[in-house]
């Protein structure tokens, strides 16, 4: 889930042409005048994005782990 976003974001920013293939790979840092805007966006936008899909993955991998065990119990305790 991870890598699937990271990459769907990636692609994203391609498309939008905020990445290019070329120095200085972020199209803002053409412009010295978008530089604080940008590092105020990836500050901003960027950590809370990261944050709240970090915190989706983990709360499936709790959910997945406590639903294994209860899964894991319910056959151990039948024979």
């Amino acid at each position: 889930m991870l890598y699937g976003g990271s990459f769907l974001l990636a692609i994203e920013h391609f498309y939008h042409g905020e990445v290019v293939l070329y120095p200085p790979f972020l199209t803002a840092m053409n412009n010295p005048e978008d530089i604080p805007e940008m590092l105020h966006e990836m500050a901003s936008v960027g950590v809370s994005m990261a944050a709240i899909v970090t915190i989706v993955w983990g709360l499936a991998e709790l959910i997945s782990h406590y639903a294994n065990k209860k899964i894991k119990n319910k056959f151990v305790g039948a024979f």
